[in-house]
């Protein structure tokens, strides 16, 4: 992978430089701190939760000064590619375990300083400790842990006449039924039910990348591992991934429970047009902001032969440098450390930080905490080599050919499951 490289980077320098979504100004030169770069690709409730920390950070001390810039996801690694050839990369940056692999074999990231900082593997939650690791070496700090799980509405319940939440895939679909209404008060399996004037859906979730993490989840409940570090081709059931994507897409097309091409799920929570919602812990402040009287439950047990839950991970890394200077690199080390201990207000963002000791207060929030109970079902995207493509969230790419053929439209879930295979193993060829 190393070879590639100088191809990789020949090819993007061709493209102007991108530009920061989101910056705080850097020291002045004069003030005698030492300035370290923090690159990330927050940009919603964390955003906000993440700049407020390292506020406080910068606040906290007179020696560092934090910069902080937030991109795209997709244009932080073409970024971090780039800026390694120019030898000005960021001190820290942040990423998902996953992405750790595809870098790491480029020779972007300098384990020396996560080793340096003698992490102890009995402090962290297990799961995401593992996902800090490629080809045994670890190569990054964990911070994070987040994973689906569906959000009800109280109030629209009680109006209902409903007294628990679903928790199978069976009662997810009654329920939501009864919960669909049409300008007439029907719901779905009534007669005369009017889909085109449909004024409250019983559910609705993210019709994105988020509806192939919801596939990932069926796959674990059908007792499939999709994705593996070493694949060289899918090998999982094609006839248990076709399900999982029909399943999906009979709540919009069969059930007419949830809004076809839906663009903001958490909108439709907050102004009451979705009784239900499969988001993410990261919701959380949205929705209490709005002050909903709303629960948080696990993602369903649709199927029965096995268990399990997509899961992601916000984890830290060190980007490798042609000319390290090694006031900085021991600048950004305190910067980590002090992340992993102060991060209450990250917990108050909606995530479930990994460092055991933070977890009585992630327990203190009541919408939060449920995720603690379901930690032992997390399963994380492997850190393959050719992840950032596999993976990747851009057109054309396999992720995002599935949930527009099979999700935002009523595609045939044979055919589009296939074109899926097809597609991914297409990448692995390469």
């Amino acid at each position: 992978m190393k070879k590639s490289l100088s191809l990789v980077l020949c090819v993007i320098l061709l493209f102007t430089a991108f530009s920061s979504l989101s910056a705080q100004g850097k020291a002045d030169k004069g003030s005698g701190k030492i300035e370290i770069d923090f690159w990330n690709g927050w940009n919603g409730s964390d955003l906000a939760a993440a700049k407020a920390m390292v506020d406080e950070f910068n606040n906290s001390q007179d020696n560092i000064h934090v910069n902080f810039y937030s991109y795209l996801w997709s244009d932080l690694f073409t970024k971090l590619i780039t800026e390694y050839a120019s030898g000005e990369p960021a001190d820290l940056i942040c990423v998902h375990p996953f992405e750790i692999g595809q870098f790491a074999d480029m020779g972007l990231y300098d384990a020396k300083q996560v080793e340096m900082l003698n992490l102890n593997k009995d402090d962290y939650y297990e799961a995401v400790w593992d996902g800090t690791f490629y080809k045994g070496i670890q190569y990054a700090v964990p911070f994070d842990t987040h994973m689906h799980g569906l959000f009800y509405n109280k109030e629209i319940f009680e109006r209902s006449g409903i007294t628990k939440a679903p928790s199978t895939g069976v009662e997810l679909i009654d329920v939501a039924i009864a919960l669909t209404i049409d300008k007439n008060g029907k719901h779905p399996n009534e007669a005369g039910f009017d889909r085109n004037n449909i004024v409250q859906y019983g559910l609705s979730f993210g019709m994105n990348h988020h509806a192939i993490f919801q596939w990932a989840t069926l796959m674990y409940q059908q007792g499939v591992v999709p994705f593996t570090e070493d694949m060289t081709s899918m090998t999982f059931d094609i006839k248990k991934a076709q399900t999982a994507f029909q399943w999906i897409q009979d709540l919009i097309f069969k059930y007419q429970v949830a809004p076809q091409g839906e663009t903001s799920y958490s909108d439709s929570f907050v102004n009451g047009k979705a009784a239900m919602v499969f988001g993410g812990s990261w919701d959380v402040p949205k929705f209490d902001n709005a002050q909903l009287n709303y629960g948080t439950v696990p993602y369903p047990q649709v199927f029965n032969e096995g268990y399990g839950y997509w899961a992601a991970a916000h984890i830290f890394l060190f980007p490798a440098n042609k000319n390290p200077d090694s006031a900085k690199q021991e600048a950004t080390r305190t910067f980590v450390t002090w992340l992993i201990d102060n991060s209450n207000i990250w917990v108050d963002s909606g995530y479930l930080t990994t460092k055991l000791s933070t977890w009585d207060y992630v327990a203190s929030k009541e919408n939060i905490a449920m995720w603690l109970d379901v930690l032992d079902g997390a399963r994380y995207m492997p850190g393959h080599p050719l992840a950032s493509t596999l993976f990747s969230q851009v057109a054309p790419s396999a992720f995002v050919t599935a949930y527009s053929s099979m999700i935002l439209e009523q595609g045939d879930c044979e055919k589009g499951t296939a074109k899926f295979v097809s597609d991914l193993n297409d990448v692995l060829r390469k």
